[in-house]
C-alpha cells in the first residue's frame, strides 16, 4: 500500500507532536480531518479545505513559538 504525501506528512507530524499536550493534540486533530477530507475532495468543500489549512498553520505557528519561547529560557 502506497500513501500519499500528505498521508506521509500527517504521519510525521505525529511522531514529531508531544502527545498529551492539548495545543499539540488540537493540531494533530485539525491535520487528520484535513487529510481525511483531502481523500474525497470535491469542489464544494474548497472554503472547508483553506479553512483547516489556515487553522492547522495558526495552531502550527502558534507551537512552534512556544518550543522556541522555552528553547530561549534554556539558553
Amino acid at each position: 500500500m502506497e500513501l500519499c504525501p500528505l498521508g506521509l506528512l500527517d504521519t510525521k507530524l505525529c511522531l514529531l507532536i508531544n502527545p498529551g499536550e492539548a495545543e499539540h493534540d488540537a493540531l494533530i486533530k485539525k491535520i487528520e480531518e484535513t487529510f481525511k477530507l483531502s481523500l474525497n475532495l470535491n469542489s464544494s468543500q474548497i472554503d472547508q479545505f483553506d479553512d483547516l489549512i489556515e487553522d492547522i498553520t495558526k495552531k502550527a505557528q502558534g507551537i512552534l513559538k512556544s518550543e522556541w519561547d522555552k528553547i530561549k529560557t534554556i539558553s
